[in-house]
């Protein structure tokens, strides 16, 4: 049984629906997230966004791929042309190691740049490409197949060339 983590396409707007739904199915869901600030005409409101819009994560067999189209919201899962590919572990693994101690927030997808790894502090082992942004250092992490990142400050005395 070789399980793998999949990027799930699903309406915007309905992520946590669509999550819920493969929870309740018995499938591993990731879903990150992100507080933003919402303007209303009387109000400020806070609410979670996902971090990527429109995908969530799955891990699955690659056996089992089909019950998931047939949860509501979900529209297909991520490929190239009718194959699903599979989204790298490690990509996954930085992005909830870096979620659970630091925000982070959506970022343009990034091709060039050092590819790094953080070698001290809460975000050890996590790997990504730095970018220096107004005179502070930023980690973009990417998931190549939606071609969609997020960016975290780090020191720049954190990191080390891959």
């Amino acid at each position: 049984m070789n399980q793998g983590w999949y990027a799930i396409l699903v309406r915007t707007g309905s992520e946590p629906i669509a999550a819920q739904l493969l929870t309740y199915r018995g499938y591993d869901v990731f879903l990150p997230q992100y507080r933003t600030r919402v303007r209303l005409s009387d109000r400020v409101k806070v609410r979670d966004s996902a971090l990527f819009p429109g995908y969530l994560f799955c891990r699955v067999c690659t056996d089992v791929l089909g019950p998931i189209l047939s949860t509501p919201s979900v529209i297909s899962i991520v490929g190239f042309g009718r194959v699903p590919t599979p989204v790298d572990d490690w990509e996954i693994e930085s992005l909830r190691t870096a979620l659970s101690r630091q925000e982070c927030l959506p970022w343009p997808f990034v091709r060039e740049g050092q590819a790094v790894e953080i070698r001290s502090g809460a975000l050890a082992g996590v790997r990504g490409l730095i970018l220096r942004i107004k005179g502070h250092y930023k980690l973009v992490l990417s998931i190549k197949l939606l071609q969609r990142s997020v960016a975290i400050e780090v020191g720049s005395e954190t990191v080390t060339p891959v």
